[in-house]
């Protein structure tokens, strides 16, 4: 498996679980996003090539969620630099992006390695001094063999047929939802702080990305007004569990 920055050691971040050794997982802190997880030893999430010369891995997408006029396109967190808190938190400051973003945004992130689960929490704060628009989401690449994902279901829903041709649907989300993966089995997904999600693949891909999401993603040029604004000193949480089962 393709880890995306394994030539430079020093940028990854290895997690055990203390009670199950087959489970582990992997965290680039370039990107600040998963590259290698196995939970019970089952590969669950994807690294490496996509079928559009594009590469793989599961990363946060801060502050904006798809395209946002003037901003890189699922934010800039997913190609920046993070920095090693302690042995499972990892944290970024969005440098700012003169007349289009104020300074002021920092995300930590929490992983934590169950038995045969990982729980990752993310927190966003506003150290500025205006009030920002922040929509965010986890682009989760999970593990499927080639020519399986129509067999992907979501809540007992087959994976949408535009979805396996790069064109993402968006859904509601629940806050405790049931994967069904070929090879992996069934996962329980289990949210706080999402309230909607994207299903996504590409024809002849081995992954099927599903990814929840603050909110809908607004219209590029309407995300400044329209996206949650996060005020100057305030926090928000998100929280996502991906366990087998």
């Amino acid at each position: 498996m393709l880890v995306l920055n394994m030539k430079n050691k020093k940028n990854i971040l290895s997690l055990q679980s203390d009670t199950n050794p087959k489970t582990k997982c992997e965290i680039d802190l370039i990107g600040g996003g998963i590259t290698s997880l196995f939970l019970n030893g089952k590969r669950v999430l994807y690294a490496g090539p996509r079928p559009d010369g594009g590469m793989a891995f599961t990363h946060p997408c801060i502050p904006n969620f798809n395209l946002a006029k003037d901003l890189p396109n699922h934010g800039p967190a997913r190609k920046d630099a993070w920095i090693k808190e302690d042995d499972n938190t990892i944290s970024w400051e969005m440098k700012e992006i003169e007349n289009i973003y104020p300074k002021g945004i920092k995300a930590t992130r929490e992983f934590k390695l169950g038995d045969k689960s990982i729980t990752v929490i993310t927190t966003i704060s506003n150290n500025g001094e205006n009030d920002l628009p922040t929509n965010i989401a986890e682009h989760n690449y999970f593990s499927c063999p080639k020519d399986e994902v129509k067999n992907v279901k979501v809540n007992g829903v087959p994976f949408h047929k535009e979805a396996q041709l790069a064109n993402a649907q968006f859904n509601p989300w629940k806050n405790e939802n049931i994967l069904e993966i070929p090879l992996i089995g069934k996962l329980e997904f289990i949210t706080s702080g999402y309230n909607a999600f994207a299903q996504w693949s590409q024809p002849d891909a081995h992954f099927a990305c599903i990814e929840p999401i603050e909110i809908m993603p607004p219209e590029p040029n309407k995300f400044m007004e329209i996206a949650p604004k996060l005020k100057p000193g305030a926090t928000k949480v998100f929280k996502y569990i991906i366990k087998v089962i």
